[in-house]
């Protein structure tokens, strides 16, 4: 990977990775009844369709053409609807964006890395050989993967069973340029992960296993298959967000932070009426 004198990736990797992941909320809002991708005020935002604030995202990954038609759009996509959203922030456009985020009393809820792969090495498979990873094609197997992510990611059981319908039709564009996997052992689901393309850049999402099947390297073999397969089909960029728990495997797999983001969203009910 290019750097600059700073040590910071040069922007046009940044800008095709920020693509993917911007990419992979609006392929969300493609498929749920009700999902909405807008610019306002030279942000994207969407508005999912789907309960809580993890899919609905106002992008601050770059400056602002206008904070007040900003705003504006906040209001109309989110505030009049009563949907939770969150507000995703770069150091360097914090600033600009500080002032919506105290009008609105968003807190900050989680530091992130973007990380990127650049280039792809040949990883080669996992020698993982209690897991047999397939892509979900029939309506029972994409029924599985979706529940499996699920508890995965400790949500209610059917939470994104509202993209079940919208997988097996393939009205997901990034979808059907990329894939979806499901991880078994002895025939039961443990393991999911995403593949999302856009252009050169395979993005890796939704990677998860089950609690009772943790810490045996399924979360790895995973993310392994699908940046090997990104690479097979031209890829030569993989990038993906990481969390505490995934980190320090991302970078033994040769993964460099590429960004810190920010979450701000909206302060649990609890906090606010115990005047927190």
């Amino acid at each position: 990977m290019a750097f600059d004198s700073g040590g910071r990736p040069v922007s046009s990797v940044i800008d095709r990775c920020h693509e993917n992941f911007v990419e992979a909320y609006v392929s969300v809002a493609r498929v749920v009844p009700g999902g909405r991708t807008e610019q306002i005020g030279g942000l994207t935002a969407v508005r999912s369709g789907m309960p809580g604030s993890s899919f609905n995202v106002v992008f601050g990954l770059d400056l602002p053409e206008s904070r007040a038609r900003l705003r504006d759009g906040i209001e109309r996509l989110f505030l009049r609807t009563h949907a939770e959203f969150q507000i995703v922030t770069l150091p360097e456009t914090l600033d600009e964006l500080k002032p919506i985020i105290q009008e609105m009393d968003l807190t900050e809820r989680e530091v992130f890395p973007g990380m990127v792969l650049d280039p792809i090495p040949a990883l080669g498979q996992s020698h993982n050989d209690a897991l047999q990873i397939l892509q979900p094609s029939r309506s029972g197997d994409v029924a599985d993967f979706l529940r499996t992510g699920a508890s995965g990611f400790g949500t209610r059981p059917d939470y994104f069973d509202v993209w079940r319908e919208g997988i097996l039709a393939g009205a997901s564009v990034p979808w059907s340029r990329g894939a979806n996997y499901l991880g078994y052992v002895g025939g039961t689901p443990v393991a999911t992960s995403i593949r999302i393309r856009t252009g050169d850049v395979a993005g890796i999402y939704f990677v998860s296993t089950v609690p009772e099947f943790r810490r045996r390297g399924f979360g790895e073999a995973m993310t392994r298959r699908a940046v090997s397969d990104g690479r097979s089909t031209g890829c030569t960029i993989a990038y993906l967000q990481a969390s505490k728990m995934g980190r320090p495997i991302y970078e033994r797999m040769g993964f460099r932070v590429l960004e810190e983001y920010s979450e701000w969203k909206a302060r649990p009910r609890s906090e606010v009426n115990n005047g927190r």
